[in-house]
Order: C-alpha cells, then sequence, then structure tokens
C-alpha cells in the first residue's frame, strides 16, 4: 500500500485510543514510513464521505447551471 500522501511505504502499527468512551483500546492503523501519515478505518471512512460530498455539490452546481434562468425562477 502506497500512501496517499507522498506515495510512500505504508506499514501496519498499532496505536492506543485514550479517548474511546469504554476506556481505552488498540487500533489497528496504517503509517507510512516517510512522512508519518496514519490512515485508520475511521479516518479512511471520513475522507471516503468528504469526497463523496463534494462530488455530489459539484454535479449539482453543474446541473443548476445547465437550467435556464426562467425556469429556476418558476420553481
Amino acid at each position: 500500500m502506497n500512501c496517499p500522501r507522498c506515495q510512500g511505504l505504508m506499514v501496519e502499527d498499532h496505536f492506543i485510543d485514550l479517548q474511546e468512551s469504554m476506556g481505552p483500546h488498540w487500533v489497528t492503523v496504517m503509517r507510512c514510513m516517510n512522512c508519518g501519515n496514519v490512515v485508520d478505518p475511521g479516518i479512511a471512512v471520513n475522507r471516503l464521505w468528504a469526497e463523496t460530498s463534494r462530488t455530489a455539490v459539484a454535479r449539482s452546481s453543474k446541473d443548476e447551471s445547465v437550467i435556464p434562468q426562467d425556469a429556476r425562477q418558476a420553481a
């Protein structure tokens, strides 16, 4: 696996999550050997949602520009 930031080598690492509501627990993450970027399942899901949201907003703004001005006012 390559780092999304620098394309470096990602290795599996284990971190302890001290902010977990039920007490601390170990989390398996991927860490870049070059830049130290950390990606865990939660980070990956949040980035995916953010990318999906940006794509949806971009599509909706493109769609509005295609609609004639008087049709937008009537709606």
